[in-house]
């Protein structure tokens, strides 16, 4: 997810995106993989740095990015533009999950038949579990 000072931002689609990327919003103190709406500013504790973008908006509009220490959560400096990777690297596109387990699915059953008729019931039986 790109960030660059002067664009437009609209929040539920913001917040919706750092949700897919697997970013989890505070429950009690930020952690890495975190992210904080408070009024017009965004904190996002990224997961791959040890620093929070404390990201300022005027409305929609972002107007400033500030890098924060994690630990002692002293200013580093602004920037006009932060990339922010996703929270965990095991992100996938679910939308096509159905028939991708209806194949496989299928598939199993033809395993076990193929098993069944070998009388190879052990085997037929461990691919059932498996699977």
């Amino acid at each position: 997810m790109h960030f660059k000072v002067g664009e437009i931002y609209e929040f539920p689609l913001l917040k919706r995106h750092l949700l897919k990327m697997q970013y989890k919003p505070v429950q009690s103190k930020i952690e890495p993989g975190m992210f904080d709406f408070n009024g017009d500013v965004l904190d996002i504790y990224s997961s791959t740095e040890r620093f929070i973008y404390r990201l300022h908006f005027n409305e929609e509009l972002l107007e400033l990015i500030e890098i924060k220490d994690a630990v002692s959560f002293a200013n580093k400096g602004n920037t006009d533009k932060v990339t922010i990777r996703p929270a965990t690297q095991y992100l996938q596109d679910l939308s096509d999950i159905e028939p991708i387990l209806t194949k496989m699915n299928a598939e199993m059953e033809l395993r076990v038949k193929e098993f069944e008729a070998a009388k190879m019931f052990v085997e037929a039986e461990r691919i059932k579990k498996r699977v």
